[in-house]
């Protein structure tokens, strides 16, 4: 493809940052050396529980069930505020079959579905039939709807700002954005099976940390965190919304406690929909100036986040691109809804889709290719992102895209847009090399008898395949393969591991496995040297043998018999291994049917440096679940609340609309293996320049700027009407 003004910043192997146009050349050099030979990582590994996927047999904590468990349904507020006057079990709790009650002494009700009581019975069908015998005084209050956000915590940030800075720019756009209330989705809803054994807390939990489980339960229940045992051996995703231990945990571990009997507790959907998190809705009013030669020189935004009757609604805009002056004025609102909860790239999805939609404008205005544009304003002229564009470009056939300025008016058209986004610190160069989240790591590998090699760590697999990426590491340290490792994680009695959550899961897992990995291999061989009276230093371990000049080739099993014992060691932190933060690049070609307002997204590539690429296959379906994801976000998926009552309108996935296998794409993924960066997180990024990327499409096809998500038929048919185009009408106004 001929585009010379990428030429020039395309790149072929390597990454350079540079500060500014003054500052010499920082090479982003991890301590790759002590990684050792890659002969397993960066391949396209199945998954090692793949066929027990495969198969259904995987326990989930909604498989979990005991003689005599107790089913536990809550009594919840029917209003959107309201007050609590009177609460009666007492005919209830009369039911056959009906064991307990649990009250949470709240007067004030803040959102409807928010828990009054909690009842516990035989089975499921006799609790509704109690729920429905509950007598409920309630007076209900005004509420505040979240499309009629008040004034809320105000926070203001500058840097160089002046008023007049953006009359003086050559070219200035202005838009306000709206997004809506995300739902999480999880296909396992929350849930919690919970037992005691004398004084211990045994209790499964589908959550994104077996850890901070343990520990808010201790803390609730006064007991030592030695007497609670959390467990989770697969979960069925969280994307945020399952950190720590919340009222599901609580009640089963109370419930389970009082009346000493096994105890479960699964959210229907409904209430799963209601009561659990979202990701807040924003407005966002964006204004972008720009010289004549594409420079930016200014942005000025004022945002309003929502973040229910929580606090985590305020949206900070990434600063991607290199503004001199700027000024940000964030509003977190309150309204009768259900709490915010971190969602996969907290904030960022709502913040990209407004910024990299003003910077298509603006170079739109100023006649400018938008990847020449965002080059140009790169913060660090930073050759990844160039590099990046450059491959998202070949492959979507940037050249194709649509160059005339001419609306259409029927039809179904094309169109092709980028967007690029960031997450973490991965612009911020002097502070390279960095750690993620080091604290109370640990790691515990075994060489046991016969010779397996056995991993043990206080984490959790939500999905993204951890079991995978740890047996990888250490298969690779004894030159073996990853199915021949066991991985033992989801138990918070095992060496201590952190959440699945902000990117840091892999961060956090990887280190201290190969760590523990090669303490293990130096313990062997010592054991073996000191048995046999050979030097340690002639001695080392690969393809699942002990090398040793003298005695030739040895087998694990052989060499753990030959010592007569096992050998365990725990792995802690490394530094040099790791790095933070990632930038990535998407390209999305849509068709348009301007008859019926249908936009169909055909293909997205999207382009991620990936740092140390532990396992090709689960990072790579890591950005296709982003992409799925932000798809949903662009086209389908909104929360509704009557604005009248306050109640929640889509309770089900009948109502709330997911994409399925017809609604998606071709989905292109393409890493950047940078492992001069160390092991870096996935998690999030893939799913933030989704949504931007789309609309920019939308745009290039179309000549309309879409302002509110999701991109609707009805959205897209109303700004056409609004507009009154006509056909072959010219469109100056976007």
């Amino acid at each position: 493809m001929e585009l010379p003004w990428l030429e020039a910043w395309s790149v072929t192997s390597g990454i350079t940052l540079m500060q500014s146009e003054k500052s010499e050349k920082r090479s982003l050099v991890m301590d790759i050396e002590s990684w050792g030979i890659r002969s397993v990582t960066g391949r396209y590994l199945s998954r090692v529980d793949s066929f027990e996927k495969a198969m259904g047999s995987c326990k989930f904590t909604v498989d979990q069930i005991a003689d005599g468990c107790l089913w536990v349904e809550f009594v919840r507020s029917p209003y959107a505020h309201c007050l609590l006057r009177r609460l009666d079990l007492v005919e209830a709790l009369a039911q056959p079959g009906i064991h307990g009650a649990i009250i949470f002494h709240k007067t004030q009700l803040h959102f409807a579905g928010e828990e009054i009581a909690a009842i516990a019975g035989a089975s499921r069908e006799m609790v509704l039939k109690a729920l429905d015998l509950v007598v409920i005084d309630l007076d209900p209050l005004t509420h505040i709807h979240p499309g009629t956000l008040k004034e809320g915590n105000k926070t203001e940030e500058e840097h160089h700002w002046e008023d007049k800075v953006l009359h003086n720019c050559n070219a200035v756009v202005e838009r306000k954005f709206e997004t809506q209330i995300q739902a999480h989705c999880s296909p396992e809803p929350h849930c919690a099976f919970a037992t005691w054994d004398d004084d211990r807390l045994e209790i499964w939990s589908s959550t994104q940390s077996i850890i901070k489980v343990r520990n808010d339960l201790a803390k609730e229940l006064k007991i030592p965190t030695e007497s609670v045992r959390v467990r989770a051996d697969y979960v069925g995703g969280g994307f945020g919304s399952k950190h720590g231990a919340g009222v599901v945990e609580i009640t089963a571990a109370e419930m389970a406690r009082w009346t000493q009997a096994p105890v479960k507790v699964i959210l229907p959907r409904a209430d799963e929909q209601a009561s659990t998190g979202i990701r807040p809705s924003t407005i966002i009013s964006l204004r972008m100036g720009a010289d004549y030669q594409g420079r930016i020189r200014a942005t000025e935004a004022h945002t309003v986040g929502t973040g229910g009757v929580g606090d985590l609604g305020k949206i900070e805009l990434p600063q991607l691109y290199k503004v001199p002056r700027w000024r940000n004025i964030i509003k977190d609102c309150h309204s009768n809804i259900c709490a915010a909860r971190p969602f996969r790239a907290l904030g960022r999805v709502q913040a990209t889709f407004a910024t990299e939609s003003v910077v298509d404008d603006l170079s739109d205005q100023l006649g400018i290719d938008p990847i020449q544009f965002r080059l140009q304003n790169d913060t660090y002229q930073r050759e990844t992102l160039a590099h990046q564009l450059r491959i998202g470009a070949d492959l979507i056939g940037w050249d194709k895209r649509n160059n005339s300025s001419v609306a259409p008016s029927k039809g179904i058209v094309s169109g092709i847009g980028v967007a690029c986004a960031k997450q973490g610190d991965s612009l911020q160069p002097e502070e390279y090399p960095r750690d993620s989240g080091k604290d109370s790591l640990f790691t515990e590998v075994g060489i046991l008898e016969g010779g397996l090699i056995e991993v043990k760590c206080a984490t959790q697999d939500i999905g993204q395949g951890v079991r995978t990426v740890i047996a990888a590491v250490v298969a690779e340290e004894f030159g073996i393969h990853p199915s021949k490792v066991r991985v033992i994680i989801g138990d918070s009695d095992l060496p201590g591991g952190r959440s699945s959550g902000s990117s840091k899961g892999t961060v956090a897992s990887v280190p201290t496995a190969k760590h523990a990995a090669r303490k293990a291999k130096t313990s062997l061989i010592k054991a073996f040297c000191k048995t046999w009276l050979i030097d340690p230093e002639m001695c080392s371990i690969s393809e699942g043998r002990l090398h040793c000049p003298k005695i030739g080739a040895i087998d694990l099993a052989k060499v753990v018999r030959l010592i007569g014992r096992e050998i365990r060691e725990i792995g802690e932190w490394v530094e040099g291994w790791t790095g933070r933060g990632t930038i990535g690049a998407h390209f999305a070609e849509v068709e348009v049917d301007l008859e019926v307002g249908r936009v169909t997204p055909k293909k997205i590539v999207a382009i991620h440096d990936c740092g140390l690429v532990v396992s090709r296959k689960t990072a790579e379906n890591q950005i296709i679940g982003g992409v799925v994801g932000g798809v949903g976000y662009a086209l389908l998926e909104e929360q509704l609340y009557d604005p009248q009552t306050g109640i929640l309108l889509t309770r089900n996935f009948e109502t709330y609309k997911v994409c399925g296998v017809l609604d998606l794409p071709e989905i292109t993924p393409v890493l950047l293996d940078m492992p001069e960066r160390g092991v870096i997180g996935l998690g999030e990024l893939p799913v933030v320049p989704t949504p931007a990327a789309i609309a920019n499409a939308v745009f290039n096809a179309t000549r309309i700027r879409l302002t509110q998500l999701p991109m609707t038929p009805e959205r897209l048919i109303n700004t056409i009407d609004k507009k009154g185009r006509r056909s072959g009408s010219r469109d100056n106004s976007h």
